[in-house]
């Protein structure tokens, strides 16, 4: 039996960085994409009209991109979540789907709909951790509960995360780094430097810690 790969997207609209899309990809089996569009359950989550467009308008960009890796995407017009079970049960069963890739979601109606699907089909689940830094489920104490320390629970995030380095290395990089902001940053610093959603320091000082600048 040929194995049918599905993508399930919801809100991982993009194909680079999606571990499900990678993942389905990889098994090189005939592979297509779903997205299910749920116009009274996103007025009930109070979604605006502007963001309906939006997320239309990706979509139209989404169809697009996956065309080029041979990805059909399928738009379930629907109204509500409840209608999804049955509409996956015979989306399926058309396509002879055999495997469906998930990006994890926690929202409360998004489980309680995929625990409905699942009751609802035969098709083996795959679920990846694409939308979050660390999935909820490993960001618990050593009880198993969640943290009610900061510093605790930011201890423990980072220890989970891999090493990330970005900065370029070498004296005239550092050197460069420290003229721009001189002509670019210095001015606004005593204004901008504590708000970290603006880039008001000279982001400088593990050059000037290890003495590559002085």
């Amino acid at each position: 039996m040929i194995s049918v790969n599905c993508i399930w997207f919801r809100h991982d609209l993009r194909v680079h960085a999606n571990p499900a899309l990678d993942a389905a990809r990889k098994k090189n089996e005939p592979t297509l994409a779903v997205y299910a569009v749920t116009p009274a359950t996103w007025e009930a989550h109070d979604w605006s009209q502007a963001k309906v467009h939006f997320v239309k308008a990706e979509l139209a960009r989404l169809t697009a991109e996956l065309h080029t890796l041979n990805i059909p995407l399928h738009i379930l017009e629907l109204q509500t979540f409840a209608e999804l079970p049955e509409a996956f049960k015979g989306f399926f069963k058309q396509h002879q789907v055999t495997d469906l890739y998930v990006n994890r979601h926690y929202g409360l109606d998004e489980r309680r709909c995929e625990t409905a699907i699942q009751k609802n089909t035969s098709v083996q689940w795959h679920f990846f951790n694409g939308n979050w830094l660390l999935a909820p489920e490993k960001a618990l104490n050593q009880q198993g509960k969640p943290y009610h320390v900061f510093t605790a629970y930011k201890r423990h995030v980072l220890s989970q995360l891999p090493p990330y380095f970005e900065s370029t290395l070498g004296e005239s990089e550092a050197t460069q780094k420290l003229q721009a902001f001189c002509k670019n940053g210095l001015a606004d610093y005593p204004s901008q430097r504590d708000f970290p959603n603006l880039e008001g320091t000279s982001r400088l000082s593990h050059y000037l810690a290890q003495g590559i600048l002085s």
